[in-house]
């Protein structure tokens, strides 16, 4: 994987991982709400259309992608007909949260690594 396309597929997980917390906590704060309904988001449809891309096509697309990304995230989030639970809610939070900052983790090593190749081991 070259290292444009990778830095784009990390792009592309952190903000799906920005978009599963962010949802997870509007499910929580609306709980008490009478007849509020959790909302939950998709991306196994787009993550496979983005897999049956050509190679050199992917960095772009997932580039477009990201930089859309309040565009693009509403067409993949559908409101559940399920009760909002405070333990499901306050798990997928956690899980999303720790999702997001192991890539934000990966994407900064991979930087870092870019940097000490162009400085050549200089800081």
């Amino acid at each position: 994987m070259s290292d444009l396309l990778s830095i784009e597929a990390l792009r592309l997980s952190l903000n799906i991982a920005a978009t599963e917390q962010r949802l997870s906590l509007e499910n929580l704060a609306s709980h008490s709400v009478s007849g509020a309904s959790a909302q939950r988001a998709d991306f196994s449809s787009l993550l496979a259309d983005i897999q049956s891309l050509p190679s050199d096509q992917k960095a772009e697309v997932m580039s477009q992608l990201s930089s859309q990304w309040q565009d693009v995230e509403a067409s993949y989030v559908n409101e559940s007909h399920k009760k909002v639970s405070l333990d499901e809610e306050v798990a997928l939070s956690m899980k999303a949260s720790g999702k997001y900052q192991k890539l934000a983790e990966v994407l900064n090593r991979k930087l870092g690594l870019m940097n000490l190749a162009i400085s050549g081991g200089k800081r």
